[in-house]
C-alpha cells in the first residue's frame, strides 16, 4: 500500500513508523508548493503553499459564522495502526481565529470486511499545546476517546481524514483564515509533546532527528531542568554529569554499517569547553520518560547514576576535548545499536555528557539543532567508498593497522579495533 510522507525527503522520517520516537504512519509538511492531495470544503478554499504552511480561507455560514475544514480524501494513499497511530495532531501557525469556534475530528477506514466505517462523534480536541514559534497543536487520542477498540489489528486502509473546524465566531472576514504547518499522528501524547518544536522542515540528515536534554532531581522525583532542542528558546545543551546533566542525541544514517567509521562534530557555544564523552544510547525515550526510568537507563549506559559521588564509568565510545570550538568523536558503526531500522535508514541513540562524570566542574556546552547562530550537531560517515575500516582516517589521526598476537588489529587515536570496526 502506498503511503505518503509530504517531508523534505520519505526516507528521512520513514523510520518513524518502525519507531516508537516521533511521527508515526501519517506525517505531512506541505514543503512544496501544493497541497498534495489536501482540500478545503464548507465553502473554504487552499489560497496558497508557501514556506511550509497550507493557507487557508474560512468561508461565511448561513448563521453568519465561519468554517473551513481541513481534510484529505482519497483513499489506499495513507494507512494507520491502532498500535501506534493513537494520538492525531494538526499544527496550525496560530489558534484557530475567532472568540469561539468548534473543532472535530473523524476517519474513515476499510474495516475487516472491507466496507467503510467512521472514527467519529469527537466532538472537541483531547487537548491543545503552544509551540515555541506561536503555533498551536490540537490533537486527538483516540485511546483516551475509546475510539480503537472496534478496528482490526495490522495496517488499516484509510479512506478520509477530516479536520473539522467550523462555527467560528469572527468579526471580519479579513481575520477568518488559518494556515496548517504539519499534521502527524503519534503513538503517545508524551511523544507528540516531545515533538511539539519539531523542525519539519529540517534538510540535513546529518542534523540529529531528535534531542533531549535530562537533569534529573537527586531522589528521582522529576526534574530539575529539562529541555528539547527543537525549541527556539533552547538552543545549547550541558555535559555535566555529576550535576545529573546530559543529552541525548538520535540520529538517522543511511546504510548503517560495521565496518564503517563516523564523525560527531559538537560546536562549543561558550566558556564550558571541558571535555565530553558519548556513549551507545540502545534505548528510545521520549520527553515525558520519568526522572526515575531515565536515571536507570543512563545508568546502565554510562555504569554510574547520575550525581554519583565517585566510581568508575564504563569505557565511552570517546571521549574529546574542544579543540577550535569543536568537539569531534571518532564513532565505529559496529559500536551503535540499531533501534529502528526502515530501507536504508537506521535510528541510532548516542548520550552525551562530561569525560569526568563524577567532578562537578567539568562541563562542556554545545549547540542544539535549533542554534542558529552556532553550527547544529552533525553526524557524518567518513570515507564512505571504503569498505573497511583500515585506512580509514579520523579528524584527529590516520587509522594504521599492526599484527598483534597473531592477528591484524587497527590502532587510530591509542585506541585499538579488529577489522570490523569494534573496539578491542
Amino acid at each position: 500500500m502506498k503511503k505518503i510522507f509530504s517531508l523534505v525527503a520519505a526516507s528521512l522520517f520513514a523510520a518513524s513508523m518502525w519507531a516508537a520516537v516521533g511521527p508515526q504512519s501519517v506525517a505531512v509538511a506541505f514543503l512544496g508548493e501544493d497541497a498534495e492531495g489536501w482540500v478545503v470544503s464548507s465553502g473554504g478554499a487552499i489560497t496558497a503553499v508557501a514556506d511550509g504552511v497550507a493557507n487557508v480561507q474560512m468561508a461565511q455560514q448561513t448563521n453568519t459564522k465561519y468554517r473551513a475544514d481541513f481534510q484529505y480524501n482519497t483513499s489506499e494513499m495513507f494507512s494507520m495502526d491502532k498500535t501506534k497511530d493513537v494520538v492525531w495532531a494538526i499544527k496550525l501557525t496560530a489558534a484557530l481565529p475567532g472568540s469561539a469556534n468548534s473543532r472535530k475530528f473523524e476517519i474513515n477506514y476499510q474495516n475487516a470486511e472491507g466496507t467503510g466505517s467512521w472514527i467519529n462523534g469527537i466532538n472537541g480536541p483531547s487537548g491543545s499545546i503552544d509551540c515555541e514559534d506561536g503555533g498551536k497543536i490540537y490533537y486527538f487520542d483516540l485511546a483516551a476517546l475509546n475510539k480503537l477498540d472496534a478496528l482490526q489489528d495490522g495496517e488499516i486502509e484509510i479512506n478520509q481524514i477530516h479536520f473539522i473546524f467550523a462555527d467560528a465566531v469572527i468579526d471580519s472576514e479579513a481575520d477568518a483564515h488559518y494556515s496548517v504547518d504539519w499534521i502527524a499522528s503519534f503513538e503517545t501524547v508524551n511523544d507528540l509533546k516531545s515533538f511539539k518544536d519539531w523542525n519539519d522542515e529540517a534538510t540535513d540528515i546529518s542534523k540529529p532527528y531528535h534531542e533531549l536534554l535530562f537533569r534529573p532531581k537527586a531522589d528521582a522525583s522529576g526534574y530539575d531542568k529539562r529541555g528539547n532542542g527543537f525549541r527556539a528558546t533552547d538552543v545549547e545543551f550541558e555535559g555535566n554529569y555529576k550535576a545529573g546533566l546530559f543529552a541525548i542525541e538520535y540520529f538517522l544514517i543511511k546504510d548503517l554499517a560495521a565496518q564503517k567509521n563516523y564523525k560527531l562534530v559538537l560546536h562549543s557555544t561558550g566558556s564550558n569547553k571541558s571535555p565530553l564523552a558519548i556513549w551507545d544510547f540502545p534505548y528510545q525515550v521520549n520527553y515525558e520518560e520519568t526522572a526515575a526510568d531515565i536515571i536507570t537507563k543512563a545508568t546502565a549506559v554510562v555504569g554510574l547514576a547520575p550525581r554519583a559521588e565517585s566510581g568508575e564509568m564504563l569505557t565511552p565510545i570517546d571521549s574529546v576535548s574542544c579543540i577550535d570550538g569543536a568537539w569531534t568523536f571518532a564513532i565505529p558503526g559496529a559500536q551503535l545499536t540499531p533501534l529502528a531500522v526502515h530501507a536504508d535508514y537506521t535510528l541510532v541513540g548516542l548520550l552525551v555528557t562530561s569525560k569526568s562524570v563524577t567532578d562537578s566542574n567539568s562541563k562542556g556546552k554545545f549547540a542544539s539543532s535549533a542554534n542558529t547562530t552556532v553550527a547544529a550537531p552533525s553526524l557524518t560517515v567518513v570515507e564512505d567508498d571504503d569498505p573497511t575500516a583500515i585506512n580509514n582516517v579520523t579528524s584527529e589521526a590516520k587509522a594504521v593497522k599492526r599484527i598483534m598476537d597473531g592477528r591484524i588489529v587497527i590502532i587510530r587515536d591509542n585506541k585499538m579495533f579488529d577489522l570490523t570496526g569494534r573496539q578491542l
